[in-house]
């Protein structure tokens, strides 16, 4: 008997993805990932930066550009560690997630050394099998049951080791975040532990232990079909913690004019700012086409705009790949080093910018927004796109014949011969990788039929306690042994061509006996073969060896090994005659003598050199955004220069100068007040301007022992107000923005000239708050918009017969000093700021 089964079935192939030239692309696939990112600086009145802001978007799109259609398309992924959803179809011909997901979390509690393993809630290596975790007071080790030991230092970061060997005695603080789990390049999650050990070797309850778990086994998703121009889009979430996006911004500020007050800066004036651009992403690639396009803000009030502005650029750094400079005060672009940052490297510029004339109040304003936008041939995630199963119209078939006919009339069990075929109708080329053949008495491809060659009935112990069985029966038909063993939930077959254990549930615990089990004829997975189990166990985690335990296959044949062939539109596949298929059975001379039914399926790899399915993958900016901000001084500031001369024997001159440097005029109905103190070693006399008032202050023998003197400067002229403003559009005459009082003393026995230079200085007002008019040493108050006021006391050394010792400054320098003996707020000016 001779027949020839012709027919079409869905090809299904698998492809190892590479870039190549587009000749008859049949999938265009495309990973692209965007960083929105909003960094702020100095938002926050201090040098500091903060990210409000941060979300990292995946887009996948399938397309297929060709007109034949292409159905069945499993798109297989690894490395999804930092995955936060799950991909999540969007857009065009419909999709899903077959398999796989973003990782899980899941807390721990005490965690003690290696006599005293914690058996994880996770199975890392997805392998049926606990996992356990201990510590051994240096390191922490993972035991992955099918993948080994992972051991990773404890730390107070991730780069400094430490130990707990001693932490009852010296408690010892652990920060540990987010730490990868890997081995041989393979992620199976993270480790946080954060806390505080308290005892030798065992990381407490107390402590924060933490493990995310990532799938080792991959996402898998599944398009049915696309026909011609058909497409489809998944989006999916990368968290930002621990990854920081491929380019970064670093400022630093400084005030010259103002003795480097780096926080502030007066209306009008401008401050110098020095930023680095770096490339210091973990996956350790080059970033290409940054470009930072800088733009200078706008102060909209009472309907006026008012501008900061990009006053000069400095000869230094990368300064000459910085464009719009010399014709722009507005927008700058910036392409550090050219526009392609290799990692590890950075670059800097530094400017000067200048801040509006006017703004409604003292406040903290944005200066400055940098839009930074770069590519990158990689994606942040590290997501791997590993392989592609799809499905294509092809031909296959077979010839069915009895070879060996039967001996007599009598006997009807005879010899067949398969001879397989295959070839495609279309312009693809495909590397044949398998075919397998089995054998059914029915229509029901479930129905299998005996390999009698290949049933085996286990009779010993099949146990958890690494006394794996091996099997006489070749599950994968790879000529390599296969083994058996169990735990307590599942027969874990370890076959040798596949990655990992193909477990079969045996629907019961079994660690705790007697426990009946029985299943039947239940499939090994990825294999052509099957296990029955039945009776009760009487050892935990074991199969025993009166139970029946028995493993068997379909009949069936497999073609594999390299690839069996080449496959286009005019080369097919056939088989070596030595190599066709026979096997025994009934000859189909009647209804009780049925012939096989024969089934055909075959693998295919697509040729990966010409350009068939095209991979491509990048990172872009999206809207990645550093904004500098800046706190602008709008209104007064004054500034008070003491200056003391020598004239004479044991005699000073003392010279008080106060002025407005600032904008504005100081507040109405207020009078701004100056202090002066004078040792009890000196008198005064010969005052310029009377003191409105003094004050004996302390006792003979105490650190400050003498009189205090307060002047309060008169209001202007029809103003209500002490002092104008020396700068801006509302600037007056000296005698208007400045004031001085001068007097001179005599010095008597064993007096000290440092003393004379202790000078106070109170606007009285600054945005609602208000000081009082006694004396008070070094003591300071916190205004409503982070300005402190201060009547500060500074002492330095001064030599005697040198005229006009005291100047700005030097007195500057020793009030940023003062400032920080105080524990004050940080100042590096002589002046009271509004």
């Amino acid at each position: 008997m001779k027949k020839r089964f012709v027919f079409i079935l869905g090809l299904l192939f698998l492809v190892t993805l590479m870039s190549v030239s587009a000749t008859g692309t049949r999938l265009n696939i495309t990973l692209k990932e965007v960083v929105y990112n909003n960094v702020t600086f100095a938002e926050n009145f201090y040098e500091t930066e903060s990210n409000p802001y941060c979300r990292i978007d995946g887009t996948l799109n399938i397309t297929n550009p060709e007109n034949d259609t292409i159905f069945d398309i499993y798109l297989v992924f690894y490395n999804m560690e930092r995955m936060i959803t799950d991909f999540i179809w969007s857009d065009g011909k419909p999709g899903n997630m077959s398999s796989g997901g973003a990782g899980t979390s899941y807390e721990y509690g005490e965690v003690g050394n290696n006599s005293d393993n914690l058996t994880l809630s996770q199975d890392l290596d997805n392998d049926y099998i606990d996992d356990t975790f201990w510590t051994n007071g240096t390191h922490v080790w993972f035991n992955l049951t099918n993948d080994g030991y992972i051991v990773i230092n404890l730390s107070n970061s991730t780069t400094n080791p430490i130990s707990i060997q001693d932490a009852t005695a010296n408690n010892v603080p652990i920060e540990m975040t987010e730490v990868a789990i890997t081995k041989d390049g393979r992620s199976y999650g993270n480790l946080t532990i954060i806390g505080t050990a308290t005892q030798d070797n065992i990381l407490g309850s107390a402590i924060n232990i933490t493990i995310k778990e990532y799938y080792v086994s991959p996402i898998i998703l599944h398009i049915p079909e696309l026909r011609k121009l058909n497409y489809t889009t998944f989006t999916y979430n990368i968290t930002c913690t621990n990854t920081d996006p491929p380019v970064n911004i670093e400022t630093d500020y400084s005030n010259e004019r103002h003795a480097s007050i780096d926080r502030k800066v007066l209306a009008g004036y401008n401050w110098t700012i020095n930023q680095r651009a770096i490339n210091n992403f973990y996956l350790d690639l080059n970033v290409t086409n940054v470009n930072i396009t800088m733009t200078a803000q706008t102060v909209i009030w009472n309907s006026t705009e008012s501008n900061f502005s990009l006053e000069y650029l400095y000869g230094l750094g990368d300064y000459a790949n910085v464009h719009g400079n010399g014709t722009s005060i507005k927008t700058w672009w910036w392409e550090p080093s050219g526009g392609t940052l290799e990692n590890g490297t950075e670059v800097n510029i530094t400017y000067r910018m200048t801040a509006p004339e006017s703004v409604p109040f003292s406040a903290t304003y944005l200066a400055l927004i940098e839009n930074i936008t770069y590519n990158a041939d990689f994606l942040m995630s590290n997501i791997s796109l590993a392989q592609v199963n799809a499905s294509a119209k092809i031909n296959s078939s077979f010839e069915k014949r009895i070879s060996q006919p039967a001996d007599n009339e009598f006997s009807h069990n005879v010899t067949w011969e398969i001879r397989p075929h295959s070839d495609t109708p279309l312009n693809i080329t495909f590397l044949l990788n398998k075919v397998t053949l089995w054998v059914t008495q029915d229509l029901n491809l479930m129905n299998y039929s005996h390999d009698s060659n290949k049933d085996e009935e286990i009779n010993v112990a099949v146990d958890s306690d690494n006394n794996d069985y091996t099997l006489t029966i070749d599950l994968d038909g790879d000529l390599n042994s296969d083994y058996v063993f169990m735990n307590s939930t599942h027969a874990l077959f370890n076959v040798s061509s596949m990655s990992g254990l193909q477990a079969v549930s045996l629907e019961a615990d079994i660690s705790a006996p007697p426990k009946a089990v029985s299943i039947e004829d239940r499939a090994i997975p990825n294999t052509y073969c099957y296990v029955t189990i039945d009776g009760s166990t009487s050892i935990a985690d074991t199969i025993d060896a009166g139970m029946t335990f028995n493993v068997w296959c379909r009949l069936h044949k497999i073609y594999t090994g390299g690839p069996l062939a080449t496959l286009n539109i005019s080369t097919a596949w056939d088989p070596n005659p030595i190599d066709f298929w026979t096997f025994n059975y009934t000859d189909g001379s009647n209804s009780s003598y049925p012939p096989p039914i024969v089934w055909m399926k075959p693998e295919w790899l697509v040729s990966a050199g010409l350009g068939q399915i095209l991979n491509y993958t990048s990172t872009i900016s999206g809207q990645d955004l550093y904004l500098k901000y800046i706190y602008v001084v709008n209104g007064y500031w004054l500034q008070v220069q003491k200056n003391i001369t020598n004239i004479a024997e044991d005699q000073y001159y003392i010279y008080t100068f106060v002025e407005n440097i600032g904008n504005g005029w100081t507040p109405k109905f207020e009078k701004v007040t100056v202090y002066d103190f004078i040792p009890s070693e000196f008198e005064p006399y010969s005052w310029s301007h009377n003191p409105n008032a003094n004050q004996s202050v302390g006792v003979p023998g105490s650190e400050f022992y003498g009189t205090s003197f307060v002047w309060d400067i008169p209001w202007k002229a029809d103003m209500n107000s002490s002092l104008g403003p020396k700068n801006g559009p509302l600037a007056t005459g000296w005698e208007n923005y400045s004031w001085n009082v001068s007097y001179i003393v005599n010095g008597t026995g064993a007096y000290r000239i440092t003393e004379l230079y202790i000078v106070g200085l109170d606007p009285l007002k600054v945005d609602g708050a208000s000081a009082s008019p006694l004396i008070a040493v070094i003591t300071g108050f916190q205004s409503h918009s982070k300005e402190a006021i201060y009547i500060s006391i500074v002492v330095f050394l001064v030599v005697i017969n040198l005229a006009n010792l005291l100047i700005t400054r030097k007195i500057n320098n020793k009030l940023d000093y003062a400032d920080h003996q105080t524990g004050t707020t940080k100042h590096k000016t002589t002046t009271d700021k509004r």
